[in-house]
């Protein structure tokens, strides 16, 4: 069997806000078509490891490494370019859904695996949706355009922060579905920071667990997950 290779590499990553540092000497890999899920209470640093990561924020030491290649202190946009998509739930409310598809065709490298085309295959309600305001759609549609946006730009890895936050359970089982198909057969790599226990025991492969900015623990699923007592501590930081 075919040894699965680096996608993203984190060494010795410390980073934060001026002078208040969140995170300290935080190291992570992901392979190619796995699902590495971040968990942690609130104010563990999970987001502020995606903002790294896709160049929000500048680290203060530590480097980044994608495919191979140091990208530390590229900005967001070569970041993009080089097959790195950042998925924040966010979507632009006085554009139409096409437009906000429009904008992420602007980061697409040459050869595209994902087309505006497909992307309504992956999420048809978006086809019926393409004329109006992305200010006037549901929470689970500006979820679901969120990503398609990052999708249109044809990644190789997804970063997604979060992003069952507010969603009905069905809405999340969906997306579930979606990325596990997006990971099998377009061979996606996920970076994910999430605190719905159900989106991370329908998908996760690996996890890595912050806490006051340092990662606590680090394994297999299922191996994390049959630990209640690390959960509590991770979710309610006790």
């Amino acid at each position: 069997m075919r040894k699965l290779s680096e996608v993203l590499k984190v060494e010795n990553l410390d980073a934060g806000y001026g002078a208040l540092k969140v995170l300290s000497d935080i190291n992570l890999v992901i392979k190619e078509r796995q699902a590495v899920v971040i968990i942690g209470s609130n104010g563990s640093g999970k987001t502020t490891l995606l903002h790294t990561i896709t160049g929000l924020i500048r680290p203060y030491r530590g480097r980044i490494i994608y495919k191979g290649e140091e990208i530390t202190h590229l900005p967001p946009h070569k970041k993009a370019t080089k097959g790195i998509a950042f998925s924040r739930g966010t979507v632009f409310d006085s554009l139409t859904v096409s437009e906000n598809l429009d904008i992420g065709t602007y980061l697409s490298r040459n050869v595209k695996k994902t087309t505006p085309t497909n992307v309504f295959e992956l999420f048809p309600v978006l086809r019926s949706r393409l004329n109006q305001k992305a200010g006037s759609l549901s929470g689970g549609e500006r979820v679901m355009l969120s990503i398609a946006k990052a999708l249109v730009s044809n990644p190789d890895l997804l970063i997604l922060d979060e992003p069952s936050a507010g969603l009905m359970p069905k809405v999340t089982l969906t997306l579930i579905d979606l990325f596990e198909k997006l990971k099998n057969e377009q061979k996606l790599s996920f970076l994910m920071a999430e605190q719905n226990v159900r989106m991370i025991k329908g998908f996760a492969d690996y996890i890595y667990v912050l806490s006051h900015g340092r990662t606590v623990y680090s394994g297999g699923a299922q191996e994390i997950l049959a630990d209640e007592q690390m959960l509590r501590k991770a979710y309610l930081g006790i």
